[in-house]
């Protein structure tokens, strides 16, 4: 079950799996709250993190259509506005996160995620 644990939060380190008593919670379903926080907060991370990979990588593609349009007025508008929708996506992916962040803690104050 450790491993399972381990895949969803996307970390090493379960050190509370060993932690002495007196570390855990009274009421394990506290406990289990915590961990799901955990998750959904890396599941966030790891969507942002991915999302914002693609949306560079696209701005990298307009930028090589741009260099390799020889002029053509058709290619020059296509990489343009690959650039364009590229760069709108990436600041739509940051307010995303900030959104759902402060939507999440405004819910929850007791057990922020950033």
């Amino acid at each position: 079950m450790k491993w399972l644990y381990s895949f969803f939060l996307l970390k090493a380190d379960l050190s509370f799996w060993g932690a002495p008593s007196g570390l855990l919670p009274a009421n394990p379903q506290d406990y289990e709250k915590e961990i799901i926080i955990e998750i959904i907060a890396n599941a966030i991370q790891l969507l942002t993190s991915i999302s914002a990979a693609i949306a560079v990588l696209y701005i990298i593609l307009g930028g090589y259509q741009y260099i390799i349009s020889s002029g053509s007025e058709e290619q020059i508008s296509q990489a343009k506005k690959t650039i364009t929708y590229a760069i709108i996506g990436f600041f739509m992916i940051l307010l995303a996160k900030a959104f759902v962040v402060e939507f999440y803690n405004l819910l929850s104050p007791t057990l922020p995620i950033s």
